[in-house]
C-alpha cells in the first residue's frame, strides 16, 4: 500500500482549468490595510484584530459573492529601518484569511516614538502589493494614521493622485487621539486629492458587547462539534489544524461578538470547501480521491492504524456531523444577532466610527456603485 499523497497530472489541469474559469467570471475585491503602528497610533493593530473577522463576513455578504484578498502594510517602527523610511509590507493580497491572521496576530503593540513617512506608505501599499489585472476588479486602500503627512514633502500629494490613475479607492483615515485640526486638514486633504471620503476613527470608543443568553458556553460548544469533524492528513495538515484553533482561541479571548464573528466565516463558503489541502473531509469532495495514496502518519494518531475502507467510512459520516455542527452555528448566531440586534436599537448604539464600522460601510458604499448588492 502507497503511503504518498498524489493527485494525477490530469487532474490538476481539469481542476486548474475549472478554478481559472470560475475566477474569470467572479467579481473580484483587493484591500490594503495601511496600518500606522508608532507611539501615537498603540493599540491600533489590536483595533483591526477586533474587527477582523467581522470585516470578512460582511464583505463576503455582498451580492454576486466577490473573490476577495487582503494585505497588509505597516509602518512607523524604528525596527523597519530607515532606509526604508520605516514601512513594510506585512502580508501580500492572499485569500487565505487564517494565515493572514496568523501573520498579524504577531504584531505586537509597542508605544515606540517613530517617524512616519505617510506618502512613503501610501507609494509602498500602491506599488508593492500583488493588486488585481482585472479590470474591473474593486481596488481598495485604507490609510490608518495620524500625525504630519509632508514628512516626506509632496509624496502624499503625488501618491494620492497615482492611487486615482490605478482606479484604487484610497480612504484616509484619522486616528483620533488627540485634537490637532491642521493635521485633520491635511488627512482631510488626502481624500480630496483621492476623490474618496475623510474618515475619523473614534479611537477611545469602545465597542459595546451586548451579552445574550447565547454567549461563550453555546458559542464554545458549537465550536468544538466543528473542529472535531476536521480530520488533518498531509505533511502540513497537523500544523494548519492548530493554526484553526488558535485563531479560535485569540478570537474567543477577544470577545463573544469576535468569536461568533469567527464562527460565522468557519461556516462560509469563504471557508467551506477550501480546506482540501489539509482536511480529509473537504478533500473527500474532490472529483478524483485514493484512500490508498494517503500516508496513515500524517493522520491524526486515532486514524493512523485504520484501514482505507474503514477511513473512507469515517469519512463519510464526518460530512454529515459537519453539516450538523455547521446547521448549529448558524442557528446560534442567528438567535444572538436577533437579541443584539433588538437591544442594540434600543439602545441606539452606533458604531460607523469604529474600526470595523468605517470599512465595511465604505466597501459596500462603494461596491454598490459598482453592481455589487449589500445583503444582511
Amino acid at each position: 500500500m502507497k503511503r504518498l499523497l498524489t493527485i494525477p497530472v490530469l487532474f490538476i489541469v481539469f481542476l486548474t482549468a475549472s478554478i481559472n474559469s470560475f475566477s474569470q467570471n467572479t467579481k473580484k475585491i483587493d484591500i490594503v490595510f495601511c496600518l500606522d503602528l508608532s507611539a501615537s497610533t498603540n493599540g491600533l493593530i489590536d483595533k483591526f484584530r477586533e474587527g477582523y473577522w467581522e470585516i470578512i463576513n460582511e464583505v463576503n455578504k455582498l451580492s454576486p459573492t466577490p473573490e476577495v484578498r487582503i494585505g497588509i502594510v505597516t509602518h512607523g517602527r524604528p525596527s523597519y529601518g530607515k532606509s526604508t523610511y520605516y514601512v513594510k509590507v506585512m502580508y501580500d493580497l492572499t485569500d487565505d484569511f487564517d494565515a493572514f491572521y496568523e501573520g498579524i496576530a504577531g504584531i505586537k503593540t509597542n508605544i515606540e516614538a517613530c517617524d512616519t513617512y505617510v506618502g512613503k506608505a501610501m507609494e509602498c501599499a500602491i506599488e508593492k502589493m500583488n493588486w488585481s489585472k482585472d479590470p474591473d476588479a474593486l481596488k481598495f486602500i485604507f490609510l490608518f494614521g495620524n500625525g504630519p503627512v509632508n514628512m516626506g514633502g509632496r509624496d502624499y500629494i503625488d501618491q494620492s493622485d497615482f492611487a486615482v490613475q490605478k482606479g484604487i479607492y484610497l480612504t484616509p483615515v484619522y486616528v483620533k487621539k488627540y485634537l490637532k485640526i491642521s493635521e485633520q486638514m491635511d488627512w482631510e486633504k488626502i481624500a480630496q486629492l483621492s476623490k474618496t471620503n475623510y474618515e475619523e476613527l473614534n479611537f477611545q470608543k469602545q465597542i459595546q458587547h451586548i451579552p445574550t443568553p447565547f454567549d461563550e458556553d453555546a458559542l464554545k460548544e458549537c465550536n468544538k462539534l466543528l473542529d472535531s469533524t476536521y480530520l488533518y492528513y498531509g505533511q502540513n495538515g497537523k500544523n494548519r489544524y492548530k493554526i484553526m484553533n488558535a485563531l479560535d482561541n485569540d478570537a474567543a479571548r477577544i470577545s463573544a461578538d469576535c468569536f461568533q464573528d469567527r464562527l460565522v466565516y468557519k461556516t462560509s463558503t469563504s471557508f467551506q470547501m477550501k480546506q482540501s489541502s489539509w482536511d480529509l473531509v473537504d478533500w473527500s469532495y474532490l472529483a478524483t480521491t485514493d484512500y490508498d495514496l494517503i500516508n496513515n502518519g500524517y493522520l491524526p494518531e486515532k486514524l493512523q492504524n485504520r484501514s482505507d475502507d474503514d477511513l473512507r467510512r469515517l469519512v463519510r459520516a464526518t460530512r454529515n456531523q459537519r453539516a450538523q455542527a455547521i446547521k448549529n452555528v448558524k442557528d446560534i448566531s442567528q438567535k444572538r444577532q436577533k437579541v443584539i440586534a433588538s437591544k442594540s436599537a434600543q439602545m441606539k448604539i452606533d458604531n460607523h466610527d469604529t474600526f470595523a464600522g468605517i470599512i465595511i460601510n465604505t466597501i459596500k458604499r462603494i461596491a454598490g456603485q459598482n453592481g455589487f448588492t449589500a445583503l444582511n
